[in-house]
């Protein structure tokens, strides 16, 4: 059987994505033939528009107006992308679905529906889960009205399922982790259990993807996930909704992946992670192999601020290749940080910040401004925070706070005190926290940072 996956725009730029190259890696080991279309990096290397993908751009892709005016978003367009997969005689046609993609997904799978009824279509990933609503089942942009199934949650043993049923009996009637479409009528299963074991899944080998497209690539980057989830459940994020429990690779399995990518002639190892540092043994036990070995590869990626990491315990780390850590703080507000459920102290973020630095990796920063119960103090706390901390943080990344779909802050907007407009713009039952207010800050905190002489390179901000 053929099983084909797809990446529609949009999605980023640098990189492959990592999940599909799992998916596809996973199902080979299996015994069957796959196909990756990444229809996302083909139209951004093809056209001129490509600050659209910028992630201050986020927000456009939501708007159906705005998506249906890009100059590539055309009839002839999708129907030369269904042709493709048509052609490849792919019986399950498999979408990564994630918010910015949902529409132009949606556009494809109608037109594969329209050329050949007999594909199965699959929607999985981040925007393949219901929605939490009082007016019954609903999903983002109602994708299953333009799939057979949708795969919920962690996708490599539910998508065999899926595959093996259809061989077997001839038609999709549903496994655990999928919702199953009908002749319009929805059956959800029950949820599947997760993968406990990571280091039983193939390494992606990625020679289904055309690397030289994809910018880090370019440059001798490529990016390696060695952990499922978060130990935290902060209110904004969905990766706790999507993985579940957090499980990491063992130290011996990531340390094979970097002897690939090395082989393959990288130089440089981005984690893809939420947080690399979410089990800090593995990790001790990553910098000592990679020591004892000495691959001569660097490495970085996000991670959240783990007072036990010693200042020895960085050292050693950038000994083994680690050149910069992206600290996922938000807020230098106490009281916002505990809103957030952050579980990290200001004081505590400060000494491992300045640990980092001091230890030889750089440190890059992400914050959120606006958040709902952030008030002009709690904003000019951050503000005072950063100017402090000039000496130790690089380029900052910032965003206007939005609510991400199937987050806590989604589900529960009554904890928060959220209301939302007929543009679906939110603003706090007091008024104090508008997106006129969040807007105001927000200009601020880029004009504090141009001052301090900062290249802001992710600035996301919420449009109206």
């Amino acid at each position: 059987m053929r099983i084909a996956f797809v990446q529609c725009p949009a999605y980023g730029i640098d990189a492959p994505p990592v999940g599909i190259a799992y998916l596809s890696s996973f199902l080979r080991s299996k015994g069957y033939e796959t196909k990756v279309f990444d229809f996302n990096i083909e139209i951004y290397n093809q056209t001129d528009k490509k600050d659209l993908w910028g992630p201050w751009q986020l927000n456009l892709w939501f708007d159906k107006e705005k998506v249906a005016s890009f100059s590539f978003f055309s009839e002839k367009l999708f129907l030369k992308m269904a042709k493709q997969l048509i052609d490849y005689k792919a019986e399950v046609v498999c979408f990564s679905i994630h918010s910015t993609s949902v529409l132009f997904s949606i556009e494809l799978a109608k037109k594969i529906r329209i050329l050949d009824r007999t594909k199965i279509i699959i929607f999985g990933g981040p925007s393949s889960f219901k929605k939490y609503s009082q007016k019954g089942f609903t999903t983002d942009c109602d994708i299953h009205r333009y799939a057979d199934a949708l795969v919920t949650g962690e996708g490599e043993k539910t998508l065999l399922s899926l595959i093996k049923q259809i061989e077997k009996k001839g038609e999709l009637q549903g496994v655990k982790g999928t919702i199953v479409i009908k002749n319009g009528k929805i059956k959800e299963f029950p949820a599947r259990e997760i993968i406990t074991n990571l280091d039983e899944l193939p390494i992606p080998d990625y020679k289904e993807f055309n690397l030289g497209l994809y910018r880090d690539c370019q440059h001798g980057k490529i990016r390696l996930l060695s952990s499922r989830g978060c130990p935290n459940k902060c209110v904004f994020c969905t990766d706790t909704m999507i993985w579940q429990k957090y499980r990491t690779r063992s130290a011996e399995n990531i340390l094979k992946e970097f002897r690939l990518r090395k082989q393959q002639g990288f130089k440089f190892i981005e984690f893809n992670d939420s947080t690399l540092n979410g089990n800090l043994n593995v990790l001790s036990e990553l910098c000592n192999l990679l020591l004892k070995e000495n691959l001569s590869i660097n490495w970085g990626g996000s991670a959240r601020i783990e007072p036990r990491m010693s200042f020895a315990f960085l050292r050693k780390m950038r000994k083994a290749g680690c050149t910069f850590l992206n600290y996922g703080i938000e807020s230098a507000s106490q009281r916002v940080l505990k809103k957030m459920n952050k579980h990290i102290t200001v004081w505590g973020t400060s000494k491992t910040i300045i640990k980092t630095r001091l230890a030889g990796i750089k440190v890059y920063t992400n914050w959120i401004v606006g958040f709902p119960n952030e008030s002009r103090i709690d904003f000019l706390k951050t503000l005072i925070f950063i100017i402090a901390h000039r000496a130790f943080i690089g380029d900052p990344n910032v965003a206007s706070c939005f609510i991400n779909p199937h987050s806590i802050m989604e589900k529960r907007p009554e904890k928060f005190n959220l209301t939302y407009d007929e543009q679906r713009n939110w603003h706090t039952n007091n008024m104090k926290n508008t997106l006129a207010e969040r807007t105001l800050r927000f200009e601020i905190f880029l004009a504090l940072s141009a001052m301090l002489g900062y290249n802001i390179k992710i600035k996301i901000k919420q449009e109206k």
